[in-house]
């Protein structure tokens, strides 16, 4: 069954530490579950996620868009 999901975040360099990109205190980023609109390692968490609840995601390159090249 497909869910739609809205939800906030900081993206930040897994090695530096460094913020890359956020949304937190604008709308949220929202997609519709299954569709592959996000990248699937951090659907596969955020589907597994209760409302309200927060945690650190880290997405694998296998998981997203591969290993740089």
């Amino acid at each position: 069954m497909s869910k739609a999901i809205g939800f906030e975040y900081n993206l930040k360099d897994a090695n530096s530490g460094e913020q890359l990109d956020s949304n937190v205190g604008q709308a949220p980023l929202e997609f519709v579950s299954g569709k592959g609109q996000i990248i699937s390692g951090l659907e596969s968490k955020l589907i597994e996620m209760a409302e309200n609840e927060s945690a650190d995601v880290l997405v694998q390159p296998a998981d997203a868009y591969g290993e740089y090249n």
